[in-house]
């Protein structure tokens, strides 16, 4: 039995500006979750083919922030770095979109959302600093429950 393996599908990365989204043939290999799943979102051939220009170039900033924080160099247990996640998978073109998009968001620890306007919302698992406080004077109860399903766990 032969297997292989390869880089096959290079990806259209925003901040790269000798790459042209028009052009695949500008296109460079990468392994950032961000971009895998920009190009899976939107790819016509093979992925969702959503308009590029309604649910990501309006937020392109906030998608390329945490494409840069996955990229971002992280130490190794051996004294080295290395980008703090990757995405190396592949799918069948019958593969159920949910799924495809799960395992993306899976390799960095993700999360993504259709905001109100119609666009994309995606995080990266980083730890931020909270933006706001909360005080005695926002929390009237609360109450604590061990076991619940995810879907119930916020109120």
């Amino acid at each position: 039995m032969l297997s292989v393996v390869a880089d096959c599908a290079p990806v259209w990365d925003p901040r790269d500006p000798a790459q042209s989204r028009a052009n695949p043939s500008t296109w460079q290999i990468s392994y950032n979750p961000i971009l895998h799943l920009i190009d899976y979102i939107t790819e016509p051939d093979g992925g969702l083919g959503l308009e590029y220009e309604t649910v990501i170039e309006p937020v392109l900033n906030a998608w390329m922030a945490e494409a840069d924080l996955c990229d971002e160099r992280v130490a190794t247990a051996s004294g080295g770095t290395e980008p703090r996640y990757t995405s190396n998978g592949w799918y069948q073109f019958d593969n159920e979109p949910k799924d495809v998009i799960n395992a993306i968001l899976a390799t960095c620890d993700g999360w993504l959302a259709e905001a109100g306007d119609g666009t994309l919302a995606v995080k990266v698992g980083v730890y931020r600093e909270p933006t706001v406080t909360l005080t005695q004077n926002e929390i009237f109860d609360f109450s604590l429950s061990y076991g619940q399903p995810d879907e119930q766990a916020v109120n």
